[in-house]
Parts: structure tokens; C-alpha cells; sequence
């Protein structure tokens, strides 16, 4: 989402600059303004100024009307007062700061000393561009930001979560659903993926069974086929050396004849230990993909994937992690696996803890899931990474009997091995990542 970011700060800024443009624009109205009515005030008092007779708010008020309209013509109606007033002053030089608003100019007499003053109405004062301006720019700004806000909240947030969710889908490292919101833009849609995650779970267990039944065919099979293939080979072989001979001396034709059988039966053979590994290794779809990223970033998930889970589930999680050191491996491989030691952690469990340790070695890298629960005898540590293989510990408890066989044959593609150590009801798992 750094690009949504990136275009959040080039909105700003054409923002800032637009109001900047604005600001200097409305500044130089005002200031336009201010000049031209300054000229007006001048001419209005220099004109007053000449006349010889006495002079007051009535004959100020007359003269202004009659000379209103040449004026409007000449300035403009916005220079203009509303009204012009007189002010004698014979005991005291007035002070311009009396008058507030109002503009202010001085008459002076034939001596030039100051007789009185005019004062300049406007219902409009000069600050008032600059007034509206802020107004407009503070209250934009504002729209503008609480806008970024609830794109941010209510779009792009979900759409990021929609996002991660879909990749997790497609990694396998789906351990929970997204929580259902009303919210009207994502509220069906999430709706409808957390649906699309039940069926892919619901297709994965049926395909789950589908690969047991078609290891168990192929199984019996294969030894369907070697035991009679065997005494196809023993056969061949006693034909070979004569051993059906009366003088016990093979016959060159017949020992031809069983050496070929003989090859046959061994291509025979290998092509169902073929067929016997091929059917175990193709049930796992990962091809690694070495990368760098950082040990972080798996406790990251962990944490994020797992702990509003656990903390409803009244399971603590406690994560014990190395420095923030770089690892070159498949991230995707490795959140799946740990996903598969978690998820039999919280079904095997007994509920008091899982802790998840990240350490680093001078060879490699190691990942433990630890928790407590129903011990496995230890005549069936042997089978637990096998494919459909299920302890006696899951009777009633949903599984396929092939995560742990998953989780081993992704280690393996990465150089690495998966361990476990069971002592007084703890079983730990140990995946060791090669550097």
C-alpha cells in the first residue's frame, strides 16, 4: 500500500500548493483593493479640502452624493464608502486608532493645520479576502483529511486485510477466517471469501481422503505386483543356472529366455518403487523459493495469525525470539510449517500454553512449537511424520494424518529436518532450517 501512500502525500502537496497559489492571489486583491481606495480617499479629500465654505457631516454627505456616480465610473462600485462623515476638531488633535475600521484622513485649513477629519465607512473591510480565505482553506483541509481518514479506515484497510487473506489462501497459511463486518463495501464480500475458505478447506479434506484411498490402492498394489514378480525373479534365476535341468546344466536358450524375464521383472519392479514414491512426493505442492527476509517477520505472523485466536481460545502464547537476523530461505515454506505445528498444538493441546522459540546457530536456523497434552507412546514416534498416519492421541479429533508429513517433506526441500522430543506430557517439534 506504499503507493496509496505516496499518492496521500502528492494530493497533499497540490493541495498545499494550490492554497499557497490562492493565499497570494487573495493577498494581492487585497491589496489592490487597499490601494485603489486609498486613492480614492485622497481625491475626495484633496477635493473638500479646496472648497472655501464651512464644512460639515450634511455638506460632506451632499457632496459625496452628487459626485457618487462620477466616481463609481472612475474606481468602481467595491472602492466606494457607504457613507462619508465630517469631524471638526478644534481642542484636539484626533487619533486615527478612535475610529476602529474605519478609514480615517485628515483636512487641513489654509494654514495647514488640521480642522477636522473624514471618516470612510465600509460595510466591507480589507481583511475580508484574506478572512474567507482562511476559512475556505482551513475548512477544505479539513474535509480533505477527514476524507483520507475514512478512505483509509473504511476502504483501504479492509481491502489491504481482503488482500493478505487471499495470499494466505493460496500459500496454505490459513489458520482462521477473516471476522465478518457490516461494512458496506467489504461487509458481503468478506462474507462470500470466508465462504470460498470453507469450501477450499472442504475440498482439501476431501482430496486429503482421495490421496489416502489412492496410497492405500497403490500400496496394496505394489505389493500385489512384487510378490508374484519375486517368484517371477527366483524362477528366472533357478531357469538361468539350470536348477530344472537333469544334469543340472543350463541351457543356453533357456538361460536367455530367463535372463530376459529376469530384466523385466526388474524394470517391473522399479517402476512400482517408482510409482510408490512418486504417489508420497506429489502429494506435497511446494517448490522452494530462497529469498531474504528477516526472523521477524515469522514472529510478526505468528503473533498477528494467532493471538486474538488463542486469547479467546484462553490459550497463552508465549514467543521467544533471537535478534532481528536476515535468513535466506522460502518464507512461505517456513509460515507453513509453522502453521501446521500450531494448528496441532491448539487441536493436541490441553490448553495451557504453546511457546514458540526462534534461535540462531552457527549452523542454521532453529523453530520450536512446544506445548502440552496427551503423550504418544513411544513405539509410534517413529511413524508420527508419515503420510496418513494418526496417532493414537486423535481419536475424535478431525485431521487427514498428513500435515506432519507436509511439514517434514517442505523442511527437506529447504535442506532442512524436523524433530520431536516428548518428556512428562511436553512434546516440542524442532524444524532446523540450514543456513
Amino acid at each position: 500500500m506504499s503507493g496509496i501512500k505516496r499518492l496521500y502525500i502528492l494530493i497533499l502537496i497540490l493541495y498545499l500548493g494550490l492554497a499557497a497559489g490562492l493565499f497570494f492571489y487573495v493577498r494581492w486583491l487585497g491589496s489592490r483593493s487597499y490601494q485603489e481606495r486609498n486613492v480614492f480617499i485622497n481625491r475626495f479629500t484633496a477635493q473638500v479640502s479646496s472648497r472655501d465654505d464651512e464644512l460639515t457631516s450634511e455638506l460632506i454627505e451632499e457632496i459625496y452624493t452628487l459626485e457618487k456616480s462620477s466616481y463609481k465610473s472612475q474606481f468602481g462600485s467595491d472602492i466606494l464608502p457607504d457613507k462619508i462623515s465630517y469631524v471638526s476638531l478644534e481642542d484636539k488633535i484626533p487619533n486615527e486608532s478612535d475610529y476602529g475600521d474605519q478609514r480615517v484622513a485628515y483636512v487641513y485649513d489654509e494654514y495647514g493645520n488640521i480642522s477636522g477629519l473624514l471618516l470612510f465607512e465600509y460595510a466591507e473591510n480589507d481583511n475580508k479576502h484574506y478572512l474567507t480565505y482562511l476559512v475556505v482553506i482551513a475548512g477544505s483541509l479539513l474535509i480533505i483529511i477527514a476524507f483520507i481518514i475514512y478512505l483509509q479506515i473504511r476502504i483501504l484497510k479492509p481491502f489491504e486485510d481482503l488482500t493478505d487473506y487471499a495470499v494466505k489462501i493460496s500459500k496454505n497459511e490459513l489458520s482462521q477466517k477473516l471476522p465478518e463486518s457490516r461494512n458496506r463495501y467489504f461487509g458481503r464480500f468478506i462474507w462470500g471469501v470466508n465462504m470460498l475458505s470453507d469450501q477450499i478447506q472442504g475440498d482439501k479434506e476431501r482430496i486429503g481422503k482421495l490421496m489416502k484411498e489412492r496410497q492405500t490402492m497403490l500400496t496394496t498394489i505394489a505389493h500385489g505386483i512384487k510378490t508374484p514378480v519375486s517368484n517371477i525373479t527366483l524362477y528366472a534365476s533357478s531357469i538361468e543356472t539350470g536348477l530344472y535341468q537333469s544334469d543340472k546344466k543350463p541351457n543356453q536358450v533357456d538361460a536367455e529366455i530367463a535372463a530376459k524375464i529376469e530384466k523385466n521383472a526388474g524394470d517391473i519392479n522399479r517402476l512400482v518403487e517408482e510409482m510408490i514414491n512418486t504417489s508420497s512426493t506429489g502429494m506435497v505442492d511446494f517448490e522452494p523459493k530462497i529469498q531474504a527476509f528477516y526472523i521477524n517477520e515469522v514472529e510478526d505472523f505468528i503473533r498477528e495469525e494467532y493471538s486474538n485466536r488463542l486469547a479467546v481460545q484462553r490459550i497463552p502464547l508465549e514467543i521467544d525470539s533471537c535478534q532481528n537476523a536476515m535468513i535466506n530461505s522460502d518464507k512461505s515454506g517456513i509460515l507453513r510449517i509453522l502453521t501446521q505445528l500450531m494448528e496441532n498444538a491448539i487441536k493436541y493441546g490441553d490448553g495451557t500454553g504453546i511457546k514458540v522459540s526462534i534461535d540462531k546457530q552457527e549452523e542454521g536456523y532453529y523453530f520450536s512449537v512446544k506445548n502440552k497434552g496427551k503423550s504418544l507412546p513411544e513405539n509410534e514416534i517413529p511413524y508420527i511424520f508419515g503420510s496418513f498416519w494418526r496417532g493414537s492421541n486423535a481419536q475424535g479429533i478431525k485431521g487427514s494424518g498428513i500435515g506432519l508429513f507436509e511439514a517434514r517433506t517442505i523442511a527437506s526441500r529447504l535442506g532442512g529436518d524436523i524433530y520431536v522430543k516428548q518428556d512428562d506430557g511436553e512434546i516440542e517439534f524442532i524444524v532446523f532450517i540450514e543456513k
